[in-house]
């Protein structure tokens, strides 16, 4: 802080140095013909500047100033004594890492509305710290930038993604729209740790494409004034095509999401069975024998739950799955397991087989898939479609004829 005399700075650098007060000259009548270097120091003592206080709290001295020995030519009446002045410094403390929690949200567009509405990626962001962002003041007077409070440092969040796995053609390649997946969202200057924000990740005019994006997500504390802030991970930021964040100096940068996957979908587009099989459809099946079922959706899942007689054995289950197959009697001649697929639009797929003492007697007929649509997650597939002429093994029903098994596939 200064009064016209001199200004005072306080600098603390690395565990265990003691702090140091330096008195500069402010006056021209002190730094005519001279460098403007620091004139005095004073170590000061953690305890007296309340450098022992936790980190996130802001601690104020005043300092008293007295300039004696100093000599003017033609000096004014009114410079005959001592020169005293009072200067008030304030500073933040903190030893950590910016963090937050980041939820990105699956998107599912509206065709009716696409068009005119591009959807949005979304996430959600709660316990920002450090908080609350520190306001600058100089002299006791608060100092704007652009007619608002001036920040000595503000929380933002930085988000980037890129199209990791499509759902369509095969030819669009993973970093076709990474360049337009980037955001930097500024958390509101009164923000508290308890507090809940949702910014877009994507702008506004980008068409998302479906499939899964590969989203990550850093938290840390941006200045415009970094001859002032002496944090920690000091880093010029070099995002030349956003203007909203240039000329700022980042700190305490952390990565606080990485490669999260997100579906994008649209409400037309409707889950399909593409591949559907068993390694008992042949054989006898007594109680207690493992039974496995393989399948492959084709779409943009959002959870895959698994269910033997209509109960609940597993959520978020992966194929293959295996089973144990229950007990037979007069009352219970048959079992049924299913994995049930919920897209992003909440869209449902059934992937079922039947099975009786004699082996699996019925299996879900696996669906039309065009040549243009990729397995998710990227895999591309060679298009089939149900005939009558398909057929299991004797004895195996398929419901509404369809593929028995495919070997050499990626499942989901």
């Amino acid at each position: 802080m200064g009064n016209g005399v001199l200004k005072v700075a306080l600098k603390e650098y690395g565990a265990g140095v003691i702090p140091t007060l330096y008195f500069v000259p402010e006056s021209p009548l002190f730094t005519e013909g001279a460098d403007a270097t620091a004139c005095a120091s004073l170590p000061v003592s953690r305890k007296l500047l309340g450098l022992e206080h936790n980190d996130g709290e802001e601690s104020c001295v005043t300092v008293t100033t007295t300039l004696n020995g100093y000599a003017i030519d033609n000096q004014p009446a009114n410079f005959t004594g001592p020169m005293t002045s009072e200067h008030t410094i304030c500073w933040y403390r903190n030893n950590h890492q910016a963090t937050a929690n980041i939820t990105f949200s699956d998107l599912c567009i509206d065709d009716a509305t696409a068009t005119a509405t591009p959807g949005q990626l979304t996430a959600t962001v709660t316990g920002v710290a450090p908080t609350p962002a520190q306001t600058l003041s100089l002299n006791g007077q608060a100092v704007s930038s652009e007619d608002a409070p001036a920040m000595l440092f503000q929380n933002v969040l930085q988000a980037w993604g890129n199209l990791s796995s499509p759902l369509g053609p095969e030819d669009v390649l993973e970093d076709t729209i990474g360049s337009k997946l980037v955001k930097y969202y500024f958390v509101p200057s009164n923000a508290t740790a308890a507090d809940n924000y949702t910014f877009n990740v994507n702008s506004e005019d980008l068409q998302l494409q479906e499939g899964y994006y590969a989203l990550s997500a850093k938290a840390s504390v941006f200045t415009k004034y970094p001859t002032i802030v002496d944090l920690q991970g000091k880093t010029t930021v070099n995002q030349t095509d956003i203007a909203a964040v240039q000329g700022y100096t980042e700190y305490m940068g952390a990565t606080v999401a990485d490669r999260v996957l997100v579906g994008v979908q649209r409400k037309s587009t409707l889950p399909t069975l593409y591949n559907i099989s068993c390694d008992k459809q042949a054989s006898a099946i007594r109680a207690g024998d493992d039974i496995t079922l393989t399948w492959q959706f084709v779409g943009v899942p959002r959870i895959i739950n698994c269910y033997h007689d209509g109960e609940l054995v597993q959520t978020d289950c992966r194929s293959p799955m295996t089973i144990t197959a229950g007990g037979f009697s007069d009352t219970a001649t048959k079992h049924v397991f299913s994995a049930v697929m919920t897209d992003v639009c909440g869209n449902t797929k059934n992937a079922t087989l039947t099975y009786t003492a004699t082996g699996v007697t019925e299996v879900t007929k696996a669906d039309y898939v065009p040549q243009t649509v990729t397995v998710n997650p990227g895999n591309p597939v060679t298009p089939r479609k149900n005939a009558a002429t398909i057929s299991g093994p004797d004895g195996l029903a398929l419901l509404g004829a369809g593929l028995v098994a495919l070997v050499g596939m990626v499942v989901l």
